[in-house]
């Protein structure tokens, strides 16, 4: 009854707010340890798909993704429905990009062990290497010439 009172401007204000002073607590969360490039990475593609499901609701909860109605078993059907619901939120399919994205993509070479670090940062320093003779030779040939 009350909610009913209030009008409508006001309660999108004070929606705006809320959200907006959660989204600043999340942040600053966030980085309260910096940030890596992967973990910037997977953040920026889990909030894409996030936010793209709030603006695109259709998207997930269209009977393209699943037919909840052609399902005859109650129990099936409201766990469709549920699955539905679900997936018809931003927050559902953030977080679920975002641990999907955390368990495939390669952790970055500062943060791995030493022992994992150690073949990777081989190959860079050949790599460097032969880069470096590579050029000293260019010089030495220009000198003779």
């Amino acid at each position: 009854m009350i909610l009913q009172i209030i009008p409508l401007s006001v309660f999108g204000g004070m929606s705006t707010f809320l959200f907006a002073n959660i989204a600043v607590s999340g942040i600053k969360v966030m980085t309260s340890e910096p940030l890596t490039r992967r973990s910037r990475f997977i953040l920026a593609i889990s909030l894409s798909f996030g936010v793209g499901t709030i603006i695109r609701k259709d998207w997930l909860t269209s009977t393209a993704f699943l037919d909840c109605g052609a399902i005859e078993n109650e129990a099936k059907k409201g766990l469709c429905t549920a699955a539905t619901v679900t997936m018809g939120t931003g927050y559902a399919i953030g977080c679920i990009v975002a641990l999907l994205l955390n368990s495939i993509l390669p952790a970055d070479l500062e943060s791995m062990e030493e022992e994992e670090a150690l073949p990777l940062t081989a190959k860079k320093v050949e790599e460097s290497e032969e880069s470096v003779e590579s050029v000293e030779s260019e010089k030495l040939e220009a000198e003779i010439s």
